[in-house]
């Protein structure tokens, strides 16, 4: 799933995640709720399709000295490689 949801998934995906947390946002008015699952369904999307790019093309991260690699954050000194 490098693409975004079809609506139908999304939709699909908002129900089952408002019927598992059901008790533990019930306290959330009905408004509050949607936002809740919407920024839930959302945040899934968008860890998985990263996780999915990194899984597929085994990006390859190269720390140098004094540098921070962009993938991984990563700034330990010298050199070495970390495959994601």
């Amino acid at each position: 799933m490098t693409q975004k949801l079809t609506s139908r998934n999304k939709k699909t995906l908002k129900a089952r995640m408002a019927s598992a947390l059901d008790r533990e946002i019930k306290s959330l008015s009905a408004e509050f709720q949607g936002i809740l699952i919407e920024d839930l369904v959302t945040a899934f999307e968008s860890r998985f399709s990263v996780l999915s790019r990194a899984q597929a093309s085994e990006i390859e991260c190269y720390v140098g000295v004094g540098k921070e690699c962009t993938v991984c954050s990563s700034s330990k000194s010298g050199l070495r490689s970390v495959t994601y």
